[in-house]
């Protein structure tokens, strides 16, 4: 007979079962916000491991359906395979597995390319968290945060305030278009923007003739103007609605765009 007793809030069992009170604290809000079957595991913490192990292969490694998925997925994998053992030789397996439960369960259209240091830095937060018993491992909410964090710094520096317009423009050397697309990328992370993900983001600027631009308010973004030549092509909020530029902003978007001269969106004229 099993006996499921509780001391402070703590699942504890008898009778040679694997108990959350004898785990660390990692690894109980591990437990606690992935629920491995316990119940069925012996008082053995590596069993736990072995679960992890298991699970994360099977994320990690299956067929997927869509080949849209398994390209997003594939460079967060040789990521963490090849390099994130040799930046965490502790709880690694359980590092992967948190990584992937929070990017399978995500739009992979809209998923950021992998950065080492950046996930090395979210892994430390959340340990920081765990500490102060704040942390239920989106992973992915806190790495996005940061990778938005390194682009704001770029385009506001030393403590700028970070409110106001970031224009990019097509460029034709491949290696400055492939910086710019990533930071476009990063600053429209908390959006429902399409240039989230890569395609959309290349296509904005695809060419020198076109320009995105993002309108920011105290670092939260709230603006995108697509930009074809000399005319507005698409104004977007921050939910991925169309609308008309407030009258404030349309004039500060002017300033910073002078050489647009036909106001379009949606193909509804905007005052001038």
């Amino acid at each position: 007979m099993l006996v499921n007793s509780t001391r402070n809030n703590v699942n504890t069992f008898s009778f040679g079962m694997l108990s959350k009170s004898k785990l660390t604290p990692f690894r109980r809000v591990f437990c606690e916000t992935f629920h491995p079957p316990l119940e069925k595991m012996k008082n053995d913490r590596d069993e736990l491991t072995r679960w992890v192990e298991k699970e994360y292969k099977r994320m990690a490694f299956i067929p997927h359906s869509s080949k849209g998925i398994a390209e997003v997925l594939e460079p967060w994998k040789e990521c963490v395979e090849e390099q994130l053992d040799l930046a965490r030789n502790r709880n690694s397996i359980f590092w992967k597995f948190i990584i992937f439960k929070n990017l399978i369960n995500l739009n992979t259209s809209y998923i950021l390319d992998p950065k080492l240091d950046v996930i090395v830095k979210t892994i430390d937060d959340i340990k920081k968290n765990i500490k102060k018993g704040t942390e239920k491992f989106n992973f992915y909410r806190q790495y996005g945060n940061h990778v938005k964090e390194i682009a704001l710094n770029k385009y506001f520096p030393n403590g700028k305030e970070r409110t106001g317009w970031v224009n990019f423009v097509g460029q034709t050397d491949e290696k400055k278009q492939k910086e710019l697309i990533d930071d476009i990328r990063a600053l429209s992370y908390g959006t429902n923007w399409c240039t989230m993900g890569p395609l959309y983001s290349m296509l904005s600027i695809e060419s020198p003739k076109h320009a995105f631009s993002i309108y920011l308010d105290k670092g939260k973004t709230v603006y995108g103007v697509r930009s074809e030549g000399n005319y507005t092509a698409e104004i977007r909020d921050d939910h991925n609605l169309p609308i008309n530029l407030p009258e404030d902003m349309l004039d500060s978007f002017k300033k910073a765009n002078p050489e647009i001269t036909i106001w379009k969106n949606n193909g509804s004229m905007l005052d001038d």
